[in-house]
């Protein structure tokens, strides 16, 4: 996960090489930070991956053709995405998630067999939402709490054979020792 370095606005540039590098000395002329709306973006982190994968393997019937078929249990194009927000002093945090993952319907032989797994036309996408935060009380001891699924969603991994919780509630302490 990338974090954007986005300094003060109050700190001065010059700017070299159309680069604006920090200064030791204010210029008017100099261009304004990165981030015009600094009191707005501090303290936030933004992260996000993303997967996606797709392959066939050559099969044989029983007259011994061959052909190229899907490789089982592909997972189908996902991404993960949040944004963060930390309080100056790094005690308090809030959270907001996304799990998107579209539809997988090119399935392989053994899928299409597997109906207690995979649905008949494939396992459908969908995007879950979660709102999550915490507390830092001291240097060791943390409290967290958050709310998964909160649209209640009904989702499948693909190839679990097991729908996905709905909206839950998770609440916990984290103690170091």
């Amino acid at each position: 996960h990338t974090v954007a370095h986005i300094p003060h606005p109050e700190q001065a540039y010059s700017s070299k090489n159309n680069v604006a590098t920090p200064s030791k000395y204010p210029n008017p002329s100099t261009p304004e930070p990165p981030c015009k709306f600094y009191r707005s973006c501090e303290g936030f982190t933004a992260r996000g991956s993303f997967s996606g994968m797709d392959g066939e393997v050559d099969t044989y019937d029983d007259a011994m053709r061959e052909s190229r078929k899907p490789i089982s249990r592909l997972s189908p194009t996902q991404w993960l995405l949040g944004l963060r927000w930390d309080s100056e002093d790094r005690k308090v945090w809030v959270e907001g998630a996304a799990r998107i993952a579209l539809r997988r319907d090119r399935l392989s032989p053994d899928d299409e067999r597997d109906v207690t797994r995979i649905p008949p036309d494939g396992t459908p996408g969908y995007c879950i939402f979660a709102l999550r935060g915490g507390v830092r009380l001291d240097a060791r001891t943390r409290l967290f709490a958050g709310v998964e699924n909160i649209t209640n969603r009904d989702y499948r991994i693909h190839g679990s054979g097991v729908n996905g919780p709905g909206t839950s509630f998770v609440a916990g302490v984290q103690m170091q020792f």
